[in-house]
């Protein structure tokens, strides 16, 4: 059984940070019911028209958002022996990857080409459907970042939230979301990872460092 004073890590930690995402999300929900503001125009026309070298880069980080991404992420964590890490990683992923798909149907916000014109979007690689709030690519690749840093060592592992950043910037660049998109995602994304480990898992998100003492401690990804 956990400890209480393991107990309170996780209160102190994924708790706030829960509460943040939820935050995070509500406020970027309700302007993207009410159209599209003017900073968040500007801050999409911004991005969207940088060069377009980008593209085939951020196409390649892209694929981290895909919800095939969870499943693949989630075997190489279990092949490495990580079982819990595994579980995490795609229990967090899919729910992220549900919940953004239940939020598209409520908010029914359009993707830029379908809210701005095509006069006003930059549309790079495969035309995008559907509707655009919240990014199922952000939620995804949050999800399964923000699961998988519990189990990872050394303060190395939080330079991994670069990933999600960048996928979210990636979808704004291709002109597939605009900003607040992202930002719901993404906080869809830390939301069902943290509860995750709130409720199930057992190691803190300061890392593999403060967890728990086992009979047969599992070692941190990396360590083998």
């Amino acid at each position: 059984m956990a400890s209480s004073s393991g107990a309170d890590r996780r209160l102190r930690l994924e708790a706030p940070l829960l509460g943040f995402a939820v935050i995070a999300f509500a406020i970027t929900t309700a302007p993207a019911l009410d159209g599209i503001p003017g900073p968040e125009r500007a801050v999409f026309e911004a991005v969207n028209g940088l060069a377009g070298w980008l593209e085939t880069p951020v196409d390649v980080v892209m694929t981290l958002g895909l919800v095939v991404a969870v499943p693949i992420v989630a075997a190489a964590a279990f092949a490495l022996r990580h079982p819990r890490a595994g579980t995490a990683i795609g229990v967090a992923g899919m729910a992220a990857y549900l919940i953004a798909k239940l939020g598209k149907d409520v908010v029914a916000r359009g993707r830029p080409l379908a809210v701005l014109g095509d006069a006003e979007v930059v549309a790079r690689g495969a035309a995008q459907s559907g509707l655009g709030f919240p990014s199922g690519h952000a939620a995804v690749s949050m999800a399964i970042v923000c699961a998988a840093i519990p189990f990872l060592s050394g303060r190395w592992r939080w330079a991994l939230l670069a990933v999600p950043l960048l996928v979210a910037f990636g979808r704004v660049y291709v002109g597939a979301h605009l900003p607040l998109d992202v930002v719901g995602g993404a906080a869809i994304g830390l939301a069902s990872a943290t509860t995750y480990h709130l409720v199930i898992s057992r190691p803190s998100l300061r890392g593999a460092d403060v967890e728990e003492p086992r009979a047969t401690p599992e070692p941190a990804l990396g360590e083998r």
